[in-house]
């Protein structure tokens, strides 16, 4: 795609709200010639003052959350700006599902192409797309498996269980992880682009769809403004598992699973944090549960948006 590492980024991500971690990501990004666009705040006033940054900056490419980048190409496209005059060469989406819709208006907007990057935390990145549309796994990094629910190969074609060794964790080993998405694998295929000739490739990621959650005021942000909270206010063995849900607007519900070093301070510091980026009015109502139920992949959701489409159609704040 004609980008460089070193070449001018627009990372549309998250940051740590304590700060010294604040400043280590800002000489960071520094360093690494990115421009930082953090998804906690995706309003239209927050992308108004930010826009004449972004154009000064040029990036050469855009990398960040799927449902994030898109936030920013729709409010690019309903305020008349020209994307196009920035000089992206190409946009990198990450972390959530892609839909062919998000795509198209990234690449409208942007003037250019858009590559699927698919990954994980625990193993970094697991496959990209080429410039044809394959989807390419990063054979040099990671053993891609696709098993049933008893630990069989699938059939190609089929979905099954994303099954992952790491070549490259160093730290602690990565043998056979699922992270609880299904994929469709198809073996021995042959790119026109000419890359991994005969190795498989992934036809189909079905998964990973991360919800918006919604700001007093009807504006859209990122669900990830929970999880730095969370992290924040949560010091080890204070939680074992968590799951938030956007009832309406203007109301949350936390479960938590106990953990032996619970504390009701660390609520009021997570209530107090949210609230400062969600609006002073937002109801948070923290439920102490056993156990958080799965989903039937086994997949373990941090957010659960539970606020009516018809509502979410408006963007005005509705109980």
């Amino acid at each position: 795609y004609g980008v460089d590492f070193a070449d001018r980024q627009l990372r549309v991500w998250g940051l740590m709200m304590a700060g010294h971690k604040r400043v280590y990501w800002k000489v960071r990004d520094l360093l690494q010639n990115r421009l930082r666009l953090v998804s906690y705040d995706l309003s239209d006033e927050r992308l108004e003052r930010f826009w004449p940054e972004l154009e000064q900056f040029r990036p050469a490419y855009v990398n960040g959350y799927t449902s994030a980048v898109q936030r920013l190409a729709d409010f690019i496209e309903k305020t008349g700006k020209d994307g196009r005059s920035l000089g992206v060469k190409v946009v990198v989406p990450t972390a959530e599902m892609l839909y062919d819709w998000q795509r198209e208006q990234m690449s409208r907007v942007f003037g250019c192409p858009v590559m699927n990057e698919y990954g994980g935390a625990e193993v970094q990145a697991i496959a990209y797309q080429c410039s044809v549309g394959t989807l390419h796994p990063t054979h040099e990094n990671v053993i891609v498996e696709v098993l049933d629910e008893y630990g069989a190969p699938v059939a190609d074609g089929e979905e099954g269980r994303l099954t992952v060794t790491s070549l490259a964790a160093t730290g602690m080993p990565m043998i056979r992880y699922q992270n609880g998405d299904l994929v469709v694998r198809r073996s021995g295929f042959s790119c026109p682009c000419g890359r991994h000739s005969g190795l498989p490739v992934l036809e189909r990621v079905a998964g990973r769809s991360t919800d918006v959650l919604y700001r007093t005021d009807g504006q859209p942000t990122h669900w990830t403004t929970m999880y730095y909270a969370i992290k924040d206010a949560f010091k080890p063995g204070m939680v074992i598992e968590h799951q938030v849900r956007q009832i309406s607007f203007d109301q949350l519900e936390l479960l938590v699973v106990k953990g032996p070093n619970y504390t009701e301070s660390a609520m009021d510091r997570f209530v107090g944090r949210m609230r400062n980026v969600l609006g002073t009015s937002m109801r948070i109502e923290i439920v102490v549960v056993d156990e958080i139920t799965r989903e039937t992949s086994g997949k373990h959701r941090y957010f659960l948006s539970e606020i009516p489409p018809a509502k979410l159609s408006s963007k005005k704040p509705q109980t």
